[in-house]
């Protein structure tokens, strides 16, 4: 009998792989690892910020913060206890002070 690497696949099968061709599959698996973290580096960014990082970032007051959210103007979900901001917010309002380039009109 042949030594084979058995693994199984996400949708119930398995495959039978030689300790060769395994041995292939993750050298080809080392290569492409990179350039997918890469791809997904936005990803791993958290999609919900804590309040206080939230102004500390818009250098905006937590009483502000929390005010809007009251009055729905800022798009937050509650975890637990803790009241969190989506990125979005923040992406919005510092792009708008970078796009201005500290010039008022």
């Amino acid at each position: 009998m042949t030594d084979r690497i058995i693994l199984p696949l996400t949708d119930g099968r398995w495959i039978a792989l030689s300790p060769d061709d395994f041995q292939q599959a993750l050298e080809q698996g080392k290569r492409l690892m990179p350039q997918e973290r890469a791809n997904r580096q936005d990803d791993e960014k958290p999609q919900w910020l804590p309040v206080r990082e939230v102004a500390r970032l818009c250098n905006i007051s937590e009483t502000f913060l929390y005010d809007e959210i009251r009055l729905k103007r800022i798009r937050s979900r509650q975890f637990g206890r803790a009241v969190r901001i989506h990125r979005d917010f923040v992406e919005h309002q510092t792009g708008d002070l970078i796009g201005n380039d500290g010039k008022d009109e």
